[in-house]
């Protein structure tokens, strides 16, 4: 399972299990940035 989310949400995915795969500062906007992140099922 994959997602992308910001630096805001981040680790409340990562409590269930998620990890960030792949970073971009400011991904989303500027001081907004990219989490892409994957669960294994």
């Amino acid at each position: 399972m994959e997602l992308c989310t910001s630096q805001k949400t981040a680790a409340f995915y990562e409590r269930f299990g998620f990890e960030t795969i792949e970073f971009t500062p400011d991904g989303f906007a500027p001081g907004l940035h990219r989490h892409d992140m994957e669960c294994p099922l």
